[in-house]
């Protein structure tokens, strides 16, 4: 917001002098798109689906059409992404068929290299068995299959 986002390049060499892989994370597209189009020396990108640079006094900050913005994103750089925030901090996940909506619209819309972040919330279920259940279903099942078997 403050126009120094170059000021971070400093931070990620000294990731990349450390021998680790180098990643940057944004809620915010345009900031992916400007390390990609000064082709940053980055490894990945962990892209929230929900551009929360917005104040809350603003608007809701949850708002569906920002995946609208962040997915296209996603899809152009050919560096792998992990989408994150995919249930918009619960909202998406209420009803069966919501989250089974956001988890179909999710994997449909990253690239097969990419991957998924999903917070979760023990108390009202077994959302780790869900996830993962879904990410079987609209993630490794339609990937595998379009795989050869040499690929797995």
């Amino acid at each position: 917001n403050e126009g120094r986002i170059d000021e971070v390049l400093p931070d990620l060499q000294s990731i990349r002098d450390r021998g680790c892989l180098v990643g940057l994370g944004s809620h915010i597209p345009e900031v992916i798109e400007y390390a990609e189009d000064r082709g940053w020396d980055l490894d990945f990108y962990m892209a929230c689906l929900y551009n929360l640079s917005r104040t809350p006094a603003e608007e809701e900050r949850f708002l569906r059409r920002d995946w609208e913005r962040m997915f296209p994103v996603i899809r152009a750089t050919p560096k792998p992404v992990l989408a994150f925030k995919i249930l918009g901090a619960g909202r998406l996940s209420g009803t069966a068929e919501s989250l089974r909506a956001a988890f179909a619209e999710a994997f449909a819309n990253i690239k097969e290299q990419d991957a998924i972040v999903v917070g979760l919330f023990e108390k009202y279920g077994d959302q780790v068995g869900a996830n993962a259940r879904l990410t079987i279903e609209y993630g490794w099942r339609e990937r595998a299959a379009a795989a050869e078997p040499a690929d797995w």
